[in-house]
């Protein structure tokens, strides 16, 4: 497809999506679920930092886009890290939607 210099495939539609097992996707969701909240970082890390409880944790382990991706390593990336916000800008805590 790059060849032909195609940039994106757009969909759209009114349908509902259906889930071919309903009762074997929620069991999945709540497995899930679980395994996320018995993680430090996904328990009560997310739930005291929010998502970027993870800077510092991608930037330990050279994930972290950096340079548009051309590093995976930024030097400063405490001061903008889940741990550092919530220390310094933080008025108050608010929960994702629907979580």
């Amino acid at each position: 497809m790059g060849s032909k210099n195609l940039k994106a495939i757009a969909v759209a539609g009114t349908g509902a999506i259906k889930v071919a097992d309903p009762k074997g996707f929620e069991a999945a969701v709540q497995k899930a679920r679980k395994k996320v909240a018995a993680n430090p970082v996904g328990g009560a890390g997310l739930k005291a930092y929010g998502t970027e409880v993870l800077v510092n944790i991608l930037n330990q382990i050279g994930s972290l886009p950096t340079r548009n991706y051309q590093d995976g390593y930024f030097p400063e990336a405490n001061k903008v890290g889940g741990e550092t916000l919530s220390a310094t800008l933080l008025v108050r805590a608010k929960g994702c939607f629907r979580v």
